[in-house]
This record gives C-alpha cells, sequence and structure tokens, in this order.
C-alpha cells in the first residue's frame, strides 16, 4: 500500500494527475513523521512509483487495439443503421442529471402533454410479470386437472357402456 512505502522509503508519497492539472496531493506520510533531507537520498536510489511498483522495469503498455471491423463494407453499414442510437446513452444520462435519479427521470419530450412517456419501471414490471405466471400457471394447471379429470370420467363411462353390450 501507500502507507507502507511511504514508511519503507521515509519520504512522502504525491500523486500528480492529468485531470488535476498535475497539481501535487500527498497521498501517504511516513507514520512516525521524519522525512528524510535531499542529502540522506542516494543518487542512485530509486523514487519514480512505477519502477518500485513493477520491481526496476518500467511497464511495457500495450497499444490499442483498432476494431478489426473497421473500414470494411460491413462496419461502414453497421454506422449507418446505427447512427441514430449513437447517443442514447449519453441522452440517459444527461436526463438524470437534470431531473434526478428517480424512476421517471428519463421521458420523452412529450412528457408534458403524456405524463406516461417515461421510461419504463422495471422493478415494478418484473414483480407485475411474476405475479401474472404465477396466477395464471395456477389457473392452466386448474384448467387441465379438470379436464384430466372429465377426460378420465368419459373414459370409465364409455368403458361400462362397452362392459354391458
Amino acid at each position: 500500500t501507500h502507507q507502507v512505502l511511504a514508511d519503507e522509503k521515509r519520504l512522502h508519497l504525491v500523486e500528480m494527475r492529468s485531470e488535476n492539472d498535475y497539481f501535487p496531493k500527498v497521498v501517504a506520510s511516513p507514520s512516525d513523521g521524519v522525512v528524510r533531507t535531499a542529502a540522506e537520498i542516494g543518487h542512485n536510489e530509486i523514487l519514480d512509483f512505477e519502477m518500485i511498483s513493477f520491481e526496476g522495469n518500467l511497464p511495457e503498455w500495450r497499444p490499442a487495439q483498432k476494431n478489426p471491423r473497421e473500414g470494411t463494407a460491413n462496419w461502414d453499414k453497421h454506422l449507418r443503421k446505427k447512427w441514430a442510437y449513437r447517443s442514447h446513452e449519453d441522452v440517459r444520462l444527461r436526463m438524470r442529471v437534470e431531473n434526478g435519479t428517480e424512476w421517471g427521470a428519463v421521458r420523452s419530450h412529450l412528457y408534458p402533454k403524456y405524463p406516461e412517456c417515461v421510461e419504463r419501471d422495471w422493478k415494478k414490471y418484473i414483480k407485475m410479470s411474476k405475479e401474472e405466471r404465477l396466477t395464471g400457471g395456477g389457473l392452466i394447471i386448474s384448467h387441465v386437472k379438470s379436464t384430466v379429470n372429465d377426460l378420465s370420467s368419459y373414459l370409465t363411462k364409455k368403458k361400462k357402456k362397452k362392459q354391458r353390450t
């Protein structure tokens, strides 16, 4: 961890990221509070976090892989078919930011006139479909049982008639 490294080196561990404009942020400091001075640090001591993490070897990052379908006729067809759907996730995210994260935040531009133009409440919908399946299945089973009973009584009557003749 960062704290272990700070204790081992007896130095502050500082993070500088591009999204923070490379502004230094202290991630860990030595537990005992004693920090070495520049004179105490050896001239050949490795201070780079990546070099320490990768045991003296710099990481060799793989280049980003290109989509193998890019530039083919099928890829061009895919782009033409799906261009309208390309921004759906961005639009849904923007609607959730503007309208809140609760159900109904993602809605049509027709919402003021037609309030039913909202995204489906999946929790409610799944619960309702499970209930329908359970009750509907029960009706089907009872119907099958009554049909089987009717059939068996019909067959016994037919069998008795045959025995009489």
